[in-house]
């Protein structure tokens, strides 16, 4: 069954009077930029893969709940990283999209993390003494590789 010209036009019409409803509603959900977006930008991860995967693993979450990365992100919408021994817990004040200079980027959110413990601030002074004692001062030379290839197995 056809329509006729009419019905065409009275749809049309319609469509017309109430698309402005449809449209102002996905401007208004467009206001937010992605969360690995916004965490790259403010400088909270070093790059926008690294975000991508700590959001993937469950470490950033975003008003209390875990979401993907292309979740958006708007002003006041609190989030929460979690890093090796400690918690960030941060306020997006504004939206950010593009790459700022660092002192810039800190004005877009507000940092809510409460103060280390002190077991927390000591384990994190031996995790560096560790790490420095296991780092050898100067690379491996021809002999020690060799040594080391030894020891491994390789020949």
């Amino acid at each position: 069954m056809q329509k006729t010209q009419d019905e065409r036009r009275k749809t049309r019409d319609v469509f017309r009077l109430y698309s402005h409803l449809f449209l102002s509603h996905n401007r208004a959900m467009s206001d937010g930029v992605r969360l690995d977006q916004y965490l790259d930008c403010a400088c909270l991860m070093k790059t926008r893969s690294q975000a991508k995967t700590a959001i993937e693993l469950g470490r950033v979450l975003v008003n209390g709940q875990r979401v993907k990365p292309s979740h958006l992100v708007h002003a006041g919408d609190s989030i929460s990283i979690e890093h090796d021994y400690h918690k960030r817990i941060l306020k997006v004040a504004k939206i950010l999209d593009k790459h700022v200079a660092k002192v810039e980027a800190r004005t877009s959110y507000e940092d809510l993390t409460p103060q280390p413990s002190e077991e927390v601030l000591e384990q994190r002074k031996l995790d560096r003494r560790l790490k420095q004692m296991w780092t050898p001062d100067t690379k491996p030379d021809k002999a020690d590789r060799r040594r080391l290839r030894r020891i491994k197995g390789g020949g």
